[in-house]
């Protein structure tokens, strides 16, 4: 949690890291996300920011209704993703 307060330099790793995780989430959210992308500061090349990695979905599938199945697959891609 203490990395939530912090400004770091700029790290380029930053965007290959969205990209594993958007990838992951991409291929288990087929059909239900068609978009997935990275916002906030750590998106922008150079800049500082907080070491945390945004992730927005947008576009939901006109045929998604929250499943059981969908939060538990996030729920298992963000822990991962922690640990």
């Amino acid at each position: 949690m203490e990395d939530q307060w912090r400004i770091a330099a700029y790290n380029p790793e930053w965007i290959s890291l969205f990209n594993e995780i958007g990838c992951k989430l991409r291929n288990n959210l087929q059909g239900v996300a068609v978009r997935i992308d990275h916002v906030g500061s750590t998106s922008v090349v150079g800049l500082e920011a907080k070491p945390i990695i945004q992730i927005k979905q947008n576009d939901i599938s006109e045929k998604f209704l929250v499943q059981e199945e969908h939060i538990f697959m996030l729920d298992k891609l963000a822990v991962s993703q922690n640990n």
